[in-house]
């Protein structure tokens, strides 16, 4: 419906075919809300992250140990360390003392996650082939990802493994 290969974009996988970013951005809303006025009052109280942040949390944890089982290398280890810190706890930690519906929280993670398939139903694509790409991305290292891209990029750290 739209490019040949909408995923990669300067062969980057964009973050908008990213559920963790769609996530990410819901907790940046969510936490920045005005909690003083009617609507987000409602959306502090009905609209919580922490499902999604910790169903997030979970899979990175999975891709941890996929990393550690098939491409030990201590650079990406600790680059995608850094990124699960950032993108997963830090804000599952900012949200330790809030009260949270799971129920709501739940309903609100599914609404998202069925307006992120339409999106990419809408580029003609689906979650299992984007985070198919994601996983081949990082288990070979390429750093695909915005987030663990711009860390390659800027976080020096020596890819060699020390015994």
């Amino acid at each position: 419906m739209f490019d040949e290969n909408p995923i990669l974009v300067d062969d980057q996988i964009t973050s908008s075919f990213l559920f963790s970013y769609w996530i990410l951005a819901w907790f940046i809303l969510y936490y920045c809300v005005d909690a003083n006025t009617k609507w987000g009052k409602y959306i502090k109280d009905h609209g919580s992250p922490i499902a999604g942040l910790w169903i997030s949390l979970l899979y990175g944890l999975t891709m941890f140990i996929h990393i550690l089982l098939y491409n030990p290398n201590r650079r990406l280890l600790i680059l995608f360390a850094i990124m699960l810190i950032t993108m997963k706890i830090v804000p599952l930690y900012l949200l330790r003392s809030q009260n949270h519906r799971l129920f709501s929280s739940a309903l609100v993670l599914a609404v998202l996650f069925l307006f992120y398939t339409i999106y990419l139903y809408a580029y003609e694509t689906n979650s299992i082939e984007v985070y198919s790409k994601v996983e081949k991305s990082i288990l070979l290292g390429e750093n695909k990802t915005p987030f663990l891209a711009f860390l390659s990029k800027w976080v020096p750290v020596s890819a060699s493994i020390s015994s």
